[in-house]
């Protein structure tokens, strides 16, 4: 007869065997289910030092497709080793008498550090093996993994013959029990769709047009309303903590105050920076401003408001037209009557026709000259730059060999501290493309006199461009959506669209035509080609109306002429008889 704790290690043994063989079923249900985006690799954690060391060959035995690499908690493991791509973590801790909440604490920090699970939506599976009721470290654990941006987790709890599924709701706060069967949806929702009572919490500045606070204190621009579409789209909304200059962010690291900044920071690949980035379509590109010279035209467009080949057309058929009334009329009046009444009724149409078209056009261009009465003189690409004796003055130090890398910028530059009195007119600017007229009032005023935009020209050519980035919250899980988001928006022309709305709201303009050189402003023959058309036709019906007219004559003067005739001789048969 077997004794009672014989019969009672049996009893135990089978529970395990039970609940260990329902383990694996539902381990390698998760794993077949899951989607392997082109890797094969599980990360395995924690399972040699306890009961579940039979997990590893057991999951290789039913999924011969996959990778497992299986990493303990004892032993210190280098930082250096390198890690695959993973589609799917598994982590086992041991729940015991003799194991502490700390101690399975300081298991999860190790494995957090070696796998780099720091913001990650990466699915992971949580088994806890417990032998004994207390402690129960579930909460605390969970907390951790939340803690560091692990959303997407399930916790398989394993205690004598029963075997639990959680996993936390919405909004991390309270565990939700799942049955085993449940689908991968259900373990694993898509918890970045819906942020619904998770709002974005974002650190901005003044920075037009991008971020800035107008005139009834709302914090407006493009940055803002791309975070808010975004926002809208995850069911959630933003709230923003404005300043007039950036202040600190994500002091210390694993700060999480703020989701992030619409701080524009230029990428540095060497460096190690305590945070995400995050990569807006925007670019920090340098750009050379001008100042604006004009040269006065207002005698030339009295003058000259037509171009040479005009003038010299008109004048001809005036000079045609004078030769015309002083010779060929009273010649063909005399000797060819007939051919003068041809030709003069259409030539003074035409000459009505012509004189009407072209002071039209004389006095609409002239209209529109008086407002332009002063040209550009001022160069619009670099090239132009480049041959003016304008020299470049240049403020930043970091720029000087980007510079100095073309010769001819490089000769036209000149420091600061080497011109005696700055005066505006006199110095060629570098100055950021997109921020050029909200930035180059404040550069102005530092160098002695304020100026606007409007004093300026941007050449629109970049000779520097860095990328820049927004710093994100290195365990903020929300990085890798908010960026697909960002660059789908950008495709689709959103970005540019809400650059071009913000850039004429922050600066209170509207575009201004301004003409880039002196033919804008003068007619030339090829402008009249639409009159000499019309003319034409007008030319050939009027001439075609008075041969139609020359015809109906003829043949009512034929019919007269006859009939005149017919009556003369019957008036001479009444004669004879008489």
């Amino acid at each position: 007869m077997s004794s009672p704790n014989s019969t009672f290690v049996q009893m135990f043994a089978n529970e395990r065997s039970t609940t260990a063989a329902l383990l694996i079923s539902v381990l390698v249900r998760i794993i077949n289910k899951t989607d392997r985006f082109g890797s094969n690799a599980v990360a395995l954690f924690n399972f040699n030092t306890h009961c579940m060391d039979h997990v590893p060959d057991q999951l290789l035995k039913q999924i011969s497709t996959i990778t497992l690499l299986n990493y303990d908690s004892s032993p210190l493991i280098k930082d250096t080793f390198e890690r695959p791509n993973f589609f799917l973590h598994i982590h086992g801790y041991k729940v015991a008498a003799n194991v502490t909440t700390n101690g399975i604490i300081t298991q999860q920090v190790k494995m957090l550090n070696l796998y780099r699970l720091f913001g990650t939506t990466e699915r992971v599976v949580v088994v806890f093996d417990q032998t004994v009721p207390e402690p129960n470290p579930l909460h605390k654990v969970a907390a951790l993994y939340h803690r560091h941006g692990v959303i997407n987790v399930i916790y398989i709890v394993v205690f004598r013959a029963q075997l639990q599924v959680f996993k936390l709701d919405r909004q991390y706060k309270a565990f939700i029990e799942v049955p085993i069967t449940a689908s991968l949806q259900t373990l694993f929702p898509d918890r970045l769709s819906n942020l619904s009572g998770q709002p974005y919490m974002v650190a901005t500045y003044e920075n037009p047009p991008k971020s800035y606070a107008d005139s009834s204190r709302r914090i407006v621009g493009a940055d803002i309303e791309l975070i808010a579409i975004i926002a809208h789209h995850q069911s959630t909304f933003a709230f923003f903590n404005y300043s007039t200059k950036p202040g600190p962010i994500f002091v210390p690291w694993d700060d999480r105050t703020f989701d992030f900044a619409t701080y524009r920071i230029i990428y540095k690949g060497a460096v190690q920076y305590p945070f995400s980035s995050l990569l807006f379509p925007d670019r920090h590109s340098s750009c050379i401003v001008v100042p604006r010279r004009y040269h006065r035209v207002l005698q030339e467009q009295v003058i000259w408001p037509f171009a040479l080949d005009l003038w010299a057309l008109s004048g001809g058929l005036a000079a045609f037209y004078v030769w015309y009334l002083l010779v060929l009329a009273p010649h063909l009046r005399q000797h060819r009557r007939d051919m003068y009444d041809l030709v003069n009724t259409p030539l003074h149409m035409f000459r009505i026709v012509l004189l009407f078209l072209l002071t039209e056009y004389y006095t609409a261009m002239l209209t529109s000259s008086l407002g332009l009465s002063q040209l550009p003189f001022y160069p619009t690409t670099i090239q132009e730059f480049l041959i003016t004796p304008t020299p470049l003055l240049v403020l930043r130090r970091d720029l000087i060999s980007t510079l100095q890398k073309n010769k001819d910028i490089a000769r036209k530059m000149i420091f600061y501290e080497n011109i005696e009195q700055y005066q505006h007119g006199q110095y060629a600017l570098i100055q950021l493309c997109d921020m050029f007229i909200y930035t180059i009032g404040s550069i102005t005023k530092y160098l002695g006199k304020e100026m606007s935009y409007r004093h300026y020209h941007l050449i629109d050519e970049p000779f520097t461009t860095s990328i820049t980035m927004v710093p994100f919250g290195i365990l903020n899980p929300r990085l890798k959506r908010f960026q697909m988001y960002v660059n789908l928006l950008n495709e689709a022309g959103i970005w540019n669209y809400l650059m071009k709305k913000w850039n004429l709201k922050a600066s209170g303009t509207q575009v201004v035509y301004e003409p880039d050189n002196v033919d804008a402003l003068f007619l030339s023959l090829e402008h009249f080609v639409p009159v000499f058309i019309a003319s034409g036709y007008a030319y050939l019906i009027t001439i075609f109306v008075f041969l139609l007219e020359r015809i109906v004559y003829s043949i009512k003067l034929a019919r007269s002429k006859k009939l005149f005739k017919r009556n003369k001789k019957i008036v001479k048969l009444r004669i004879g008889k008489v």
